[in-house]
């Protein structure tokens, strides 16, 4: 969690250096890698690299790339801009926790890592080239 912290105050300096699309581009490479390699593991130290660095680094700066990025693209209504890409991000922890525990239940926590994985780099990597 900690780590999470840090990398949103590098997410929120690299949105200011970079655009969103970049921004968005590196933490949906990140986040799927962390995932994809977590299925993977073999030591728990893979997993601390995996899981805990690698999709830090893709998921921590998402709080101000949401804020940003929406506060950049609305100027009229920017307060419920905002407030609607929230919700995207608390929809998607409340509807992938599920999912997870379904895959986890029906395969096998590696399986349920790669499923994962694959679901998001669908969902995340197009999302900046809009």
């Amino acid at each position: 969690m900690a780590l999470y912290a840090v990398l949103a105050l590098a997410g929120g300096w690299a949105l200011d250096h970079f655009s969103a699309r970049k921004v968005g581009t590196f933490m949906a490479i990140f986040t799927s890698l962390g995932l994809l390699l977590s299925s993977r593991v073999t030591q728990p130290w893979h997993l601390f690299l995996s899981y805990s660095l690698l999709l830090a680094i893709g998921t921590g700066p998402a709080f101000p790339f949401i804020t940003a990025t929406a506060s950049r693209w609305f100027a009229r209504r920017r307060g419920l801009a905002i407030g609607i890409a929230s919700v995207g991000a608390s929809l998607g922890i409340l509807v992938m926790a599920p999912v997870s525990a379904y895959f986890v239940s029906r395969y096998s926590w590696q399986t349920s890592y790669l499923l994962l994985g694959i679901i998001a780099f669908v969902a995340m990597f197009p999302a900046p080239n809009y």
